[in-house]
């Protein structure tokens, strides 16, 4: 009888501990952020085509995570997709004349925005607009116009 409650007890803390190791790594995987919002700030970019791109999708410098697209919506006067990212830190200062694209991690993988800082010493601030922006381009795009070049060497 004793030795059941211990078998018992011994499969009952192994799920117990397997559980938690699971919501550990859950949390630790997605693009949840439980930073302070604080001291965070708003920026918006126009794009021609941002195909793919959602909300929730990460905001890179230099391959580092600073924030997120937080809304997309399509502009009604220039049929341009209107993108909103919070930066989640206000010490994270970003030039005026920086440019936005967006890319895809990896060959198949999710989009993201990527900033390029620029060189000017004014920063945007909250609500600004990044004015140079750079569209994504499809796979389809990339090797429709791989296929023309080739063509036209012949």
């Amino acid at each position: 009888m004793l030795r059941d409650t211990n078998s018992e007890f011994s499969v009952g803390l192994f799920v117990l501990l397997a559980f938690f190791a699971l919501l550990f790594v859950t949390i630790q995987t997605t693009t949840l952020n439980f930073s302070q919002s604080n001291s965070s700030y708003n920026l918006n970019a126009s794009f021609t085509d941002i195909n793919g791109l959602s909300t929730k999708a990460p905001v890179r410098i230099a391959g580092v995570k600073i924030g997120e697209v937080t809304e997309i919506t399509l502009n009604p006067e220039t049929y341009q997709a209107d993108v909103k990212l919070v930066i989640y830190s206000d010490m994270t200062k970003i030039p005026t004349d920086s440019v936005i694209s967006i890319f895809t991690e990896g060959v198949v993988g999710s989009k993201f925005a990527a900033i390029d800082p620029g060189f000017e010493t004014d920063m945007l601030k909250d609500n600004d607009l990044i004015a140079k922006t750079k569209p994504s381009y499809a796979i389809e795009q990339v090797i429709n116009e791989a296929i023309a070049m080739f063509a036209t060497k012949e």
